[in-house]
């Protein structure tokens, strides 16, 4: 069952993009960020349920832009990482002030909208997507962007997530229907000087659209085409969740990019598949590690169990002797809905929050308060 605890409310504009502090419901000030349509990354406590600060790009000709994405750093609990247009902007949360709009650091700016950002492990580089296909790797202190990848998508590049334990690890998902593993050079992210332009090639990239060709569901592709439109990790960093447009959810081994599960068409989402995530450290009611979450077009937020199949391997991932990781029973995993949440209009964006009990946090298209559902 899911209830509607409270709403938060703030924003004059619909947030398009939500994300939880790390740690978020252990008694921190900031619990949330929220991006909004207004122009401002407003910061959540969530015992009171109040924006408790409001973050805007310093003032710039022409005006207000809409924020689009913000970024904590696990490593710096002061810092936060937030993106208008093309341009990103560092933020020490330790400034006073109610507005803040003072910036620790401006960095080189993209070509054109920058669309995700993630962090690495370490929390030294801040990797982002932009909307022409390009990945960039930035100094998270300085803001210097350090390494380039043009055209790593050759069409938008809709996600990317770092490695939770493997410094400067990530994965990219974009609208060219692919999805990329990247092992981005340490030495490059820590020089000084200019940025590198790199033509890297991803450690391992599936191609979506050539594999439904090849299962034979071709035929489809025209009108739901098997585009990623969202990844996420496990807490792990050991499978790989992606949302597709044709409404089905897939796991992927994060080492070598095998798809180890698929939901089953009749549990698919009845539009695109919008949004996917990992519950942070969750446990889920059936004794298996893994828990996530998918949002649709079709207005449903689904949570999906993560098992073995009846009978066959453990849902889990083993050490090769060399000490890489290979999927065990890599088709014995399993999606099975665990809950359904209807919505009363299409998700902007979903954050899951761990505690006290798993909770997910709404923002729709149409309104600017955030819905906090828990999960009991």
């Amino acid at each position: 069952m899911a209830v509607i605890v409270r709403h938060l409310a703030g924003h004059t504009a619909p947030c398009v993009h939500v994300e939880a502090r790390p740690g978020a419901g252990e008694g921190g000030a900031h619990d949330l960020a929220s991006s909004g349509e207004d122009g401002w990354v407003r910061l959540w406590d969530l015992r009171s349920a109040k924006a408790v600060r409001a973050l805007g790009e310093p003032a710039r000709a022409g005006g207000a832009r809409p924020a689009s994405y913000a970024c904590h750093s696990a490593r710096d609990a002061h810092a936060l990482f937030a993106a208008w247009s093309e341009a990103v902007y560092a933020f020490d949360l330790r400034a006073g002030g109610v507005l803040l709009r003072e910036v620790a650091a401006s960095f080189d700016a993209a070509d054109e909208d920058v669309c995700s950002l993630a962090m690495s492990a370490d929390g030294c580089a801040l990797i982002g997507g932009d909307d022409g296909g390009a990945l960039h790797a930035w100094n998270a202190r300085t803001g210097r962007r350090q390494l380039r990848v043009d055209k790593a998508h050759t069409s938008l590049l809709s996600a990317v997530v770092c490695h939770p334990r493997h410094t400067l690890r990530a994965f990219s998902a974009g609208l060219d229907g692919r999805i990329c593993a990247w092992s981005l050079p340490a030495d490059t992210i820590g020089a000084g000087g200019r940025a590198a332009r790199a033509r890297a090639t991803p450690t391992w990239a599936c191609a979506l659209l050539d594999e439904a060709t090849a299962s034979g569901s071709g035929s489809q592709q025209l009108l739901n085409p098997r585009l990623a439109h969202a990844i996420a990790l496990d807490v792990r960093g050991e499978l790989l969740a992606a949302a597709l447009g044709d409404g089905s959810i897939e796991l992927r081994s994060a080492q070598s990019g095998e798809r180890v599960a698929r939901t089953a068409d009749e549990d698919a989402h009845a539009g695109s598949a919008s949004l996917v995530g990992f519950f942070p450290g969750a446990p889920a009611p059936d004794g298996h590690a893994e828990r996530l979450w998918s949002a649709g077009n079709d207005k449903l937020l689904r949570v999906w169990a993560v098992g073995s199949r009846a009978g066959v391997g453990a849902a889990r991932l083993s050490t090769t002797r060399g000490g890489s990781k290979r999927a065990a029973g890599a088709r014995a995993l399993a999606l099975r809905p665990a809950l359904d949440v209807r919505l009363p209009h299409k998700p902007n964006w979903v954050a899951a929050l761990p505690a006290p009990a798993p909770t997910l946090c709404v923002a729709d298209v149409n309104v600017g308060a955030l819905a906090l559902y828990a999960l009991r």
